[in-house]
Order: C-alpha cells, then structure tokens, then sequence
C-alpha cells in the first residue's frame, strides 16, 4: 500500500534511502564506498532498528526474498571451510560473499519507502550513470586514432570500473530511462519535459553503448527493446509502435556496424578471434580465446565433482593444475575463473550449491508474479543474459548493485500492485 505523500519521511526511510543513494554511486567511483554502505547498512539494521535480535531474525527469516540470500553465503560456509583443502581460499571466498547477508538482512528489517523516492533513486542511479560516460567520450575526442586502432586489435576504451560490469551498469541504465519514459513518470509536477528527457537519455545511451562495443550491454540494450516490443503488442493502441520498433531492432546493429567505427572494428575482431579458436592456433591468446579455455576447464571440474564441486577454497589450485598440464603454451596472465556465473557455481560448489544460488536469484522474480512487471522481468533478463559469458555478481561490486537495484525494483513493483 502506498505511503501518503503528505507523511514525512521517517528517521529510517532517510538513512535506508541515502545508504542506497550512496551504494549506487560507489559501484561507479568509490568501492570503499561500496564496503562502508554494505557495513552500515547491516549494523544499522541491528542496532537502529527496535527489536530484540530474535525478532530482528524472525523477521529476517519470514521474509523468504531476501532470507534464501543467506543461502549462498551457508554455501560458501560449508564449501570454502569445510570441504576446501585450502582454508584461507576458501575463507576469502566466504568474505567476497558477505554482502549476501548484510544487504538482505538489513533489507528486510527497514521500512518500505513512498513510490515518489523509488522513482528518485532510479533516476538518480541514471543521472550518475550518464555523468560516467563524460570522461570516456572526452578521452575518445582526444585519442579517436588511438581508439579505432585497439579496437581493431580487440582492446576496449579506457572506462571508470571494469568494462564489462560497466557496460552492464549502462543497460541498466538504459532500462531505467525506457521505462520511466513508457510510464511517464513525473517528479516535479512543474516540469513538463521529464519524458522527453528520458528519451534522450535513453538514446543517448542506446548510442553510447554501440560505441563502447562490449557484447554484455549491448545484449542488454536489445534485452530491453525487445521486452518493449512485447509490452507495446500486448496493447492495440500501441502496435503501430510495436511494429516501428521491429523495424528500428532489424536496422539498428547494420547502422551501428557502418556508422561507427569502434563497433565495426570491434565485431571484425570478434569474427577473426573466433576463427583463431576453430582453429586451435596455439600462438592466439586473446581475450576471447581465453575465455573459451575457462569454460573447457571450468565444465571439465564440473563433470569430475557434479554434486558438491572443488570446494570454492580449491577450485582455483584444480584449474592452474589443467592450465600447466594441458595449456601449458598459456603464460599465468593468461588464467582465469570460468567466466560463465552458473558454471563457476557448478564447478566451485557443485550441482548441490547451484541449486541453492539459482533459488534465492529466482524466488524474488517467481513470488508474486513479479516477472510480470516490465522492471522486474527486464532486470532479470539482463542478469542472466550477462551469466552467459561473464560472472557479474561474483564480485561485491556486482552483489552490491544487484542486491540494492533489486531491492529498488522488488518495492516499485508491490508498490504499483499493492503487494503488502
């Protein structure tokens, strides 16, 4: 049920809506922000909120969105201390995990917040999101030759965090400007001009991330356009919409490949490296091609521990012992964890874990239907389009910014429907 506007914020709703404000703006600049916020958040949960620590967990417990997250950290518990060889890997990996207990705990202890600061908080994360893109678009201005030039050879502009988890953030971004442009949605009743500054937000970003040419947002823009498409067949006075955003989805990857530069050289790389790999040329050791290696080594250790996996403390000691042995022509740099989400939960902790992580990243989208919701259902697709060739929330980076979107988006969803 809908708070009343006229209500003032409580004491709780205030610290609860800056410490996702600041969440979301350290998963772009500040990853000690990212600690600290994740660190508050439990503690004020604790000690801020009234309520014995039985009750506290009582309530952690009845609210199974975000209780069955304490699973994935039980997982990593079992796995990484008891069954790992290796204890002090194995208590790393159970540290990178805390956050699956801190940020659904406190979640769940703190007070819904009124519908007008949930749509605040969206379009703050997209206001952050589109101030990150100035200091890329500067460098490409002062460095455009250098930049068609790496990415003819497979390298990606320089960007604030990690390019792959960047352009995944900017198709979140994307999301968010689409839907508060569909809905209309206003802030400030005063200003007429807020859904035709969703528009150029979200073009602005369907441009800028052809430009940067990384596969996991640019599947994530078409992940959105798509899911709009539905939205606009599903109603007959927006079909005429529906079928020009066909034909815009059918012209916009062959504009994007002859217009820009980067995404051409980008997709002719790709082409090549693929072929590099069919063809198993040993000297050829690119991004791409080490990719492919760490899901072969990654699918390899599933299949010899299918039930409960290396242990999440081992995996890392099993693959180099297959890199030595049998790709011993690729140098240490060359290493990596499967960069698939599902397959490094499979091999690290089993058919046994996987079943436990892939539960509580579903129950929120299963529980009420909220796959119904045009958000909801586009977050979730995005998440697992990015599970195919990354692994987006194995780092607290990445828990951080699902986590706190989640919690962002589970709340507009039973606000909007009325889901007590």
């Amino acid at each position: 049920m809908q708070q009343d506007p006229s209500v003032p914020l409580s004491i709780h709703q205030k610290v609860y809506i800056f410490l996702l404000a600041a969440l979301l703006f350290g998963v772009y600049y500040s990853r000690a922000v990212i600690s600290i916020g994740t660190v508050l958040m439990f503690v004020y949960a604790i000690f801020g909120i009234r309520g014995t620590v039985v009750e506290k967990l009582k309530r952690f417990y009845n609210n199974r969105t975000w209780f069955f997250f304490s699973g994935i950290l039980l997982v990593y518990i079992v796995s990484g201390l008891l069954i790992s060889e290796n204890f002090e890997a194995g208590l790393e990996q159970v540290r990178i995990r805390l956050p699956f207990l801190f940020v659904p705990f406190a979640i769940s202890l703190l007070p819904r917040l009124p519908l007008r600061y949930l749509y605040g908080l969206l379009v703050w994360f997209l206001a952050i999101s589109l101030v990150s893109t100035l200091p890329v678009i500067i460098y490409y201005i002062q460095h455009y030759q250098h930049i068609h030039t790496i990415y003819s050879q497979g390298s990606i502009i320089p960007t604030p965090i990690i390019y792959v988890r960047y352009s995944w953030f900017l198709s979140i971004a994307f999301m968010v400007a689409v839907y508060l442009g569909y809905k209309n949605i206003r802030l400030w009743k005063k200003f007429r001009g807020e859904r035709l500054l969703y528009a150029l937000a979200a073009l602005y970003l369907f441009v800028f991330i052809h430009f940067l040419a990384v596969r996991s947002g640019i599947l994530g823009v078409y992940v959105v356009l798509v899911a709009l498409l539905g939205l606009l067949l599903r109603q007959s006075n927006t079909r005429p919409w529906a079928l020009a955003m066909l034909i815009f989805l059918l012209i916009a990857p062959f504009a994007a490949y002859y217009c820009m530069p980067s995404f051409k050289n980008r997709v002719n790389y790709l082409r090549w490296d693929m072929e590099m790999y069919r063809q198993q040329d040993k000297e050829h050791r690119s991004t791409d091609y080490r990719r492919l290696v760490s899901l072969e080594i990654g699918w390899r250790l599933f299949k010899e521990y299918p039930y409960l996996g290396t242990g999440a403390g081992d995996y890392w000691e099993q693959a180099v012992a297959i890199y030595k042995s049998d790709y011993a022509h690729m140098g240490e740099k060359d290493w990596l964890t499967p960069h698939n989400q599902l397959l490094l939960e499979l091999s690290a902790t089993g058919i046994v874990g996987a079943v436990v992580f892939m539960t509580a990243l579903l129950y929120p989208l299963l529980y009420a239907r909220r796959y119904r919701h045009f958000l909801f259902l586009t977050f979730y697709l995005i998440l697992f389009a990015n599970f195919i060739g990354e692994t987006p929330i194995e780092l607290q980076i990445g828990q951080a910014f699902f986590l706190v979107l989640l919690a962002i988006l589970q709340q507009i969803n039973d606000e909007e429907n009325n889901i007590a």
